[in-house]
Parts: C-alpha cells; structure tokens; sequence
C-alpha cells in the first residue's frame, strides 16, 4: 500500500513558504515570547500578590518598540511618502511619552512623601524606567507592580499619577499606535 502525499494548497502553501522564508525572525520572536512566559511565572512564583503581568507587558513594549523601529528602517522605505509619517509618529509619540513621564515624576515627588522616599533610594532605577516609558508611558507602571515582592518595585503612585498613567495610555493609543495602523492600512497594496 502506497502513502499517499499531503501537498498544501491556497493559504497552507503561504504560510510554508513565509514560515521558509522568515525561520530566523519567527525563531527569535518565539524565543522572546518564551521569555515573556518564563519571566512571569518567575515573578509568579515569588510573589502571588504582586502584578507580576506588568513585566510581561514591559516586554510587549519593549517588543513593540523593536518593531517599531525595524519597520521604520527596513520597510517603511518601500512604500513611497511611507517613511517621513512612520519616522513622525515614533518622534511625536516617544516625546509625548517622555514629557508625561517626566511629569508625572516629578508631580509624584513633590506631592507624594512615600514617592518621594522611594525616589531618593531608587533614582537611578527610577531615570531608567522614565526613559523606557518613552516607548509606552505603561512602562511606568513597573515601579509599583510589586513584581517578585521585589522591594524596589513596591511604590505607590497617588490616584491623580495612576489616573495620568492611564490618560497617556489613550494619548499613546491616539498619537501612535491608530496613526500606524491608518498609515499601513492606507498602503497595504504596496507600491503603486
């Protein structure tokens, strides 16, 4: 008795053949989204009570800033009139970004004591994270997720920095990631 042959067809060949084409790129972003698992269960593990899905969300920001910028110098140049919007989006949105956070620091240290303490204890941690946050203002959200029971991870941001957080949410979502998907959706045939 023969075997018969499975030959793929239609969208089964697609994803072959892209799968072929782009195992690197699937491989590394496979490995980082294992990475993400592992590194919340690892938080998980030490503090239940913590929001130890912040960091896997940091590391969603962190990939989407990746993206960001391999799109920007590896696409965005293939689409004519493509880069110029893409390039002004990741400025506008990282400076919007940037300026929130360094508003809602220094809102957070001089009307928060506890903040404040925090902040001399952690300042260096604490530039860090405001540098990261210009990718997604969420990313501020680390310092007080208590992530592992982790004592540097363990502030607290007053109702009018959490409320601040969660408008640059929607400003991130407004100035950055709708523009983009307008930009990709308007160029999606390519080239004319």
């Amino acid at each position: 008795m023969e075997e018969e042959k499975i030959i793929p067809e239609g969208s089964e060949q697609f994803f072959i053949e892209f799968a072929k084409k782009n195992y690197i790129e699937l491989s590394i972003v496979g490995s980082l989204f294992a990475f993400a698992i592992f590194v919340y269960l690892i938080g998980r593990c030490n503090n239940k009570k913590g929001n130890n899905f912040v960091m896997f969300n940091f590391l969603f920001i962190c990939y989407d800033l990746a993206f960001d910028i391999a799109f920007l110098v590896k696409n965005a140049k293939d689409v004519p009139g493509l880069f110029r919007p893409a390039l002004l989006i990741l400025i506008i949105s990282g400076s919007i970004n940037l300026a929130m956070s360094f508003a809602i620091i220094i809102y957070q240290r001089i009307c928060n004591p506890a903040f404040s303490n925090w902040l001399k204890e952690n300042n260096r941690f604490a530039a860090l994270i405001t540098i990261f946050s210009a990718a997604n203002i969420q990313a501020l959200k680390i310092i007080s997720s208590n992530y592992g029971g982790m004592d540097v991870l363990q502030v607290k941001y007053s109702s009018n920095g959490q409320r601040a957080i969660a408008w640059g949410g929607v400003l991130n979502l407004a100035f950055q990631d709708i523009p983009q998907l307008v930009i990709l959706v308007s160029n999606k045939d390519g080239p004319a």
